[in-house]
């Protein structure tokens, strides 16, 4: 990864710059029936995009470097903090995950109950088909949880980690907090066969003991209105882009929050995954400036007050812009254009990348400059 002091001054996105785009669309544009237009010119396929400087909008990050943590620290604190229920949490694992033998291992009743919460939600997603069959379980609050898991949790109980009383089987485990059983596992130390420990299984790739989280606020967010957006770290080139298909409070809210569980999988781990990149650069080094950029739109549709190409394209040429760029958009009626502008910016990431995609119009142009 490339550090933060080696941004060089040509890569820099200073706060006011405008930025100005130039490129060509390279794939074979459509008509509404699907069909190839044949009049399409090579000036027509050119296309400029113009953002001045007034309407990018700055944000500064700002945060308290006490409120700097990571998974390793969480696991630490001594109560549990959290709500969220069990089950939700377990009815997200994979069929095949280790983490379930694991718990069939220790938690009499959790296979039965685990094979009717998965067919329950097959039946409810399939309603035209033969329906699953659900078993009555009866039980659940019989059975006790057994081996070390249960000596875990009985500890946890014992030294005031959390509150009511001892989760000892299946019925109360699944009504207690998701971050009891988690923090059990993670006590364990128990591995998988692969050698990685279980407790990362619930989270997305990539999450370990060293993975930080940082809350932090930004001053100036675009509020009820849809655009792109992109970071920067001491006014460098944009390390990630990104777009916001009604309301950049709302992304914001995923952003800023740097709570542990948001890297769930399932989750809003694209947001998490951010943050941690965040709360790595501030803790690289003193006096880092991260800054979040808004490009706001009047709606997500209309970006003719930077580029009229698109829709040069669909008025005067006949391209059906959803049909010429099927990859952009699962619904292939609506106008990809806020996926044109951010890919199109994601061209002026220089340095360190924070994407791990190169935008949905990636296939379809060709930046010249």
């Amino acid at each position: 990864m490339k550090s933060h002091e080696q941004l060089t001054i040509a890569e820099a996105y200073n706060p006011g710059d405008s930025i100005e785009i130039k490129g060509r669309f390279t794939n074979e544009l459509l008509d509404s029936e699907g069909n190839p237009i044949k009049d399409i010119t090579d000036e027509d396929r050119e296309f400029e995009i113009n953002i001045p400087g007034i309407s990018i909008i700055k944000n500064e990050i700002n945060h308290n470097p006490c409120d700097l943590s990571s998974f390793e620290e969480f696991f630490v604190r001594q109560k549990i903090k959290s709500k969220g229920e069990t089950k939700k949490q377990l009815a997200k694992l994979p069929k095949k995950s280790n983490a379930l033998q694991f718990l069939s291992d220790f938690i009499p009743g959790y296979l039965e109950w685990d094979t009717n919460m998965r067919n329950k939600k097959w039946n409810k997603n399939n309603k035209n088909k033969e329906p699953r069959e659900i078993s009555e379980l009866k039980g659940l609050d019989e059975q006790n949880i057994r081996g070390d898991l249960a000596f875990v949790l009985s500890k946890m109980k014992k030294e005031g980690v959390y509150q009511g009383e001892v989760v000892k089987n299946l019925k109360l485990l699944l009504e207690a907090p998701f971050e009891i059983l988690l923090r059990a596992i993670e006590y364990l130390k128990i591995k998988d066969k692969n050698g990685n420990l279980l407790w990362t299984q619930f989270f997305r790739p990539g999450v370990n003991y060293h993975t930080k989280f940082l809350p932090f606020t930004a001053d100036n967010v675009q509020k009820g209105k849809p655009g792109v957006y992109f970071y920067t770290i001491n006014d460098g080139s944009p390390v990630y882009v990104g777009k916001s298909g009604d309301n950049f409070n709302s992304d914001y809210g995923g952003y800023k929050s740097g709570n542990p569980f948001y890297h769930l999988k399932n989750g809003p781990s694209t947001r998490a995954r951010i943050n941690s990149r965040i709360a790595d650069a501030v803790s690289d080094a003193k006096g880092v400036s991260v800054k979040w950029y808004n490009i706001p739109l009047k709606s997500s549709f209309d970006i003719d007050e930077f580029t009229t190409s698109l829709s040069y394209l669909e008025n005067k040429k006949g391209v059906d812009v959803g049909k010429s760029f099927p990859s952009t958009t699962k619904d292939p009626k609506k106008k990809p254009y806020l996926d044109f502008l951010e890919t199109a910016i994601m061209s002026r990431i220089k340095g360190e990348k924070w994407n791990t995609q190169t935008g949905g119009f990636d296939p379809y142009i060709e930046i010249t400059k």
